[in-house]
């Protein structure tokens, strides 16, 4: 290993050691030995070689480790203790959301089975299937995926709803689509 390579790796681990506020006593034992090895060349070069002056100096002059502050923390926030009233207000919050969107969920399964009735053509009387019963399947799609844009356009954050809700908007339109398409097909009352 070279002197030069040498010095780099214990000014790391010296470094490191300052940061950590740790040193191990056989790392101190190697480091004086590391240190003495190296005096011990500085004076040999400095006997073999006639220009020894720059050279022999920086060797031997030992370099003061540099100070650093102590990494400061941020003093920790409590979180503010919230009052009854402040508590009932959240929840009554939460509880309007939750209504709007189910509200926004059946409100477009009554009109995507509505529309499906419409649009899907008269049924066969002999069969009771509607000539385009493809469509209809594809406007609940479509009345699925205008929720999002509902919701956008009233307010509601949907960054906050994860799987589980997207999941449930999808069933209460699909049960909504359901029924009311059935009950259309069954009647006939448009």
């Amino acid at each position: 290993m070279s002197k030069g390579s040498r010095e780099r790796r214990l000014k790391k681990k010296d470094a490191l050691d300052k940061r950590l506020g740790t040193k191990d006593p056989e790392d101190t034992a190697i480091d004086t030995l590391d240190l003495e090895e190296d005096r011990a060349d500085a004076l040999d070069m400095e006997e073999d070689s006639a220009d020894t002056g720059d050279l022999a100096e920086e060797f031997l002059e030992e370099e003061e480790p540099e100070e650093t502050e102590p990494v400061k923390k941020a003093p920790e926030k409590k979180p503010e203790k919230k009052t009854a009233e402040q508590k009932r207000m959240e929840k009554k919050d939460l509880h309007i959301k939750r209504v709007k969107r189910t509200l926004i969920a059946c409100i477009m399964g009554l009109l995507t089975g509505i529309l499906s009735y419409m649009v899907a053509g008269v049924p066969d009387a002999a069969t009771g299937v509607q000539p385009n019963a493809f469509l209809p399947i594809l406007l609940l799609l479509a009345g699925i995926v205008l929720q999002k844009h509902i919701f956008v356009f009233t307010g509601i954050d949907i960054n906050e709803l994860g799987k589980k809700d997207w999941l449930y908007q999808g069933f209460m339109t699909f049960a909504l689509w359901f029924i009311s398409w059935t009950v259309l097909l069954t009647t006939g009352f448009l």
